[in-house]
């Protein structure tokens, strides 16, 4: 027979259980999954699929919570009917979450998967310890949008009234994202809008609460007391019980920025908190429950940095089931005028100020500058110029109220490419704030304004370029 319920158990005896449909035309390796996967997740039923219509037959008959899909069924139909699978296993009614399996290598064909409504894509052969997560995550998926759709809850979507064509693609992946209850990275240069975007995911995917955490350059134990919490007690100056952040972020997001920072230990003791959905305080033996979305953010590859001294990569491939790359603002010009204006409108309508449109001279210099800080600086230079034109009595910001970074604008017309030219910028800024602090780091970093993990990395950098 072309598919077979493996463990052959009744169609009528699966009804309240969790049931996986595997689709594989190689039957080998379709028993290999079975049995490493039966082992790991004795509760749920596994099915088999070996064609197109036989995974549409036992979708219509199983409704599974979740299939493994292998994109190329046949040679003759290619990955196009794989595709076409995708979009009808999670269009039914039973929100079947597709997790993809497959030899095809092609980046255009795992963006294709995700936009016909995949989970991930995955590249063969996968480990199965890897394998197993994604197929964790796809059940809680499934049954989240199960929920949602029994109580009649209102799927949003990220509303953003205009933007480039480079950034497209990254509110789709957003949108999705927000939909799925799969840990999110986002990666991109400082000031590019990690924390935005993982609000506004947070606030499409109607989660009960949004909290954001920074990792402090103190103990290991202060920041598994912000994240765990911990008794009172537990360690000298623990007064009182503390809640920590993964409780309070129960059925909502948790979205820890420069991730990276986090020590080893607590990168352990989060990867067991993300694999077995419960934490223990500090200091307690009593085991909480936890159900809370991942985002995390880093300015760093942290591809390059996994399974050395900065991140474990057990603890990489936990956190990045999806990843977002931020572009810099100076990749997607037609951005700059939209987002100048909203930062305006936001200052107008929030802080009183009188001030509410940009001059065509105000938006040329704007539009012409290469915005080394990316949207954070681009923020910073509107409201600086918003209240001075205000208090010169304007209505409009015009060119003389905008204050750029003079060396950047001279660096632009530098000689060198941009990588030569942005890392002399970063040495000329880094080494004068270490000069006006008289050698104080820490001082120099929050003069910049810049965590002390980004200073020190930047710092790290300059000093490898001179060496």
């Amino acid at each position: 027979m072309s598919s077979s319920v493996v463990k052959r158990t009744p169609l009528s005896a699966l009804q309240p259980a969790i049931r996986i449909l595997i689709v594989e035309d190689d039957l080998l390796l379709a028993k290999r999954l079975v049995k490493s996967l039966s082992l790991a997740c004795p509760n749920y039923n596994f099915c088999h699929a070996s064609t197109f219509e036989d995974a549409l037959r036992l979708n219509q008959e199983l409704r599974p919570t979740a299939a493994i899909v292998d994109l190329s069924l046949s040679k003759q139909a290619g990955p196009e009917q794989g595709l076409e699978l995708i979009e009808k296993l999670v269009s039914g009614v039973n929100s079947t979450s597709v997790i993809v399996l497959t030899g095809e290598n092609s980046v255009s064909y795992g963006l294709k998967c995700i936009h016909a409504g995949a989970s991930s894509f995955n590249q063969k052969p996968t480990s199965p310890e890897k394998l197993l997560t994604l197929l964790e995550d796809a059940v809680n998926t499934s049954q989240i949008k199960k929920t949602k759709k029994a109580s009649g809850s209102e799927r949003y979507s990220i509303q953003i009234k205009r933007y480039s064509s480079s950034m497209k693609e990254v509110i789709e992946l957003a949108d999705f994202a927000a939909h799925s209850f799969q840990p999110l990275l986002l990666t991109g240069e400082t000031g590019t809008g990690k924390g935005w975007l993982a609000k506004k995911i947070d606030q499409a995917s109607s989660s009960k609460q949004f909290v954001r955490y920074q990792p402090s350059f103190t103990s290991a134990d202060l920041v598994n007391s912000e994240l765990f919490g911990h008794e009172k007690g537990a360690f000298t100056g623990a007064l009182n019980t503390r809640v920590g952040l993964i409780e309070t972020a129960d059925k909502g997001s948790l979205f820890i920025d420069e991730i990276d920072s986090l020590s080893n230990e607590s990168q352990v003791m989060l990867l067991e908190t993300l694999q077995e959905k419960n934490f223990r305080r500090v200091g307690s033996n009593r085991i909480l429950s936890s159900s809370f979305r991942l985002i995390s953010a880093s300015n760093q590859g942290l591809e390059a940095l996994a399974g050395g001294d900065v991140l474990r990569k057990d603890f990489f491939h936990r956190i990045s089931h999806l990843k977002i790359e931020l572009p810099p603002l100076r990749e997607r010009k037609e951005d700059i005028i939209p987002l100048a204006e909203s930062f305006l409108t936001e200052i107008s309508n929030s802080q009183g100020c009188k001030v509410h449109s940009i001059s065509h001279s105000a938006n040329a210099m704007l539009s012409s500058y290469s915005w080394p800080g990316n949207i954070r600086e681009l923020s910073a230079v509107i409201e600086s110029a918003a209240w001075l034109a205000n208090y010169r009595k304007k209505s409009v910001i015009e060119a003389e109220e905008i204050k750029l970074n003079q060396s950047s604008r001279i660096a632009a017309h530098a000689k060198g490419s941009y990588q030569e030219q942005l890392e002399d910028f970063n040495r000329k800024i880094l080494l004068s704030a270490i000069e006006l602090t008289e050698g104080n780091k820490t001082e120099a970093a929050r003069l910049l304004g810049l965590d002390r993990s980004t200073f020190r990395r930047l710092l790290y950098s300059v000093k490898k370029m001179n060496s």
